[in-house]
């Protein structure tokens, strides 16, 4: 499974100075049936290097240029569990939507691509790489099992799968950050849990088929994203006491 989004006019990258100024060396070489096959090979390599490392650098300058400009992500799509809202989330075409025209403007791309997961129960990998018409590439990866949740067969769960890589690559490449769908961003200086968190408190609620509207209900939240980090250790101890109380019977 492949993906691309691309800008549109994309030129060439032109190297000018000094890169520009070997290959020309180089090709006069070449010609010169008296030099040494090693030392043009040496130089060759050494042109590459040039080569990348202005492509890097053109890939920086442009990436400095670019992320303040990136906006906040709004988090419009929602995910409930056992009849409640769990989270929000972004969802990958509100994502594309702000960052496709100033990813453009810059000369960037991003371009996706899976390979099977082999361990751990199957599912993908997905990879992101982000792409500058300098040449230059940062790509990264996340393994993820295949979501199996509300019924999905494995086609369903795949397309599921990868999207949910898309949003998570493209947030690592590009840095971006996200806000609740009606809070714009502000929630009064009040630190709530983290992704990892968030995933270890619906792992217990599945593994101890707690209730989740009770659950919420007993934290005084209407989401499990409301949960406040100081009040975390309470949440995590009071399915793990259920755990265990249910182990006991």
């Amino acid at each position: 499974m492949n993906e691309i989004t691309k800008p549109e006019n994309m030129a060439p990258a032109v190297l000018d100075g000094q890169p520009g100024s070997l290959l020309a060396a180089i090709v006069a070489m070449a010609r010169d049936p008296s030099v040494d096959v090693t030392k043009l090979s040496a130089i060759l390599q050494m042109q590459e290097r040039m080569e990348e490392r202005q492509a890097a650098a053109e890939f920086n300058r442009a990436f400095a240029a670019m992320e303040p400009l990136l906006p906040r992500v709004k988090k419009n799509g929602t995910v409930e569990y056992k009849g409640a809202k769990a989270f929000n989330f972004a969802r990958w075409e509100d994502i594309d939507a702000v960052i496709r025209p100033i990813m453009r403007e810059h000369g960037f791309s991003l371009s996706f691509d899976t390979a099977p997961r082999t361990s751990e129960g199957g599912g993908l990998i997905v990879t992101g790489t982000l792409l500058h018409i300098s040449g230059h590439s940062k790509s990264a990866s996340i393994p993820l099992a295949l979501d199996a949740s509300g019924g999905k067969n494995n086609l369903q769960g795949g397309g599921s799968t990868f999207s949910y890589g898309k949003r998570y690559c493209t947030t690592m490449l590009l840095n971006l950050t996200f806000e609740g769908e009606d809070d714009d961003g502000q929630r009064g200086g009040t630190v709530y849990i983290n992704d990892e968190q968030l995933a270890k408190i619906i792992d217990l609620i599945k593994e101890t088929k707690a209730d989740t509207v009770a659950f919420l209900r007993f934290l005084g939240v209407d989401a499990l994203t409301d949960i406040e980090v100081k009040n975390y250790p309470s949440a995590v101890n009071a399915l793990l006491a259920k755990k265990q109380k249910a182990a006991g019977k």
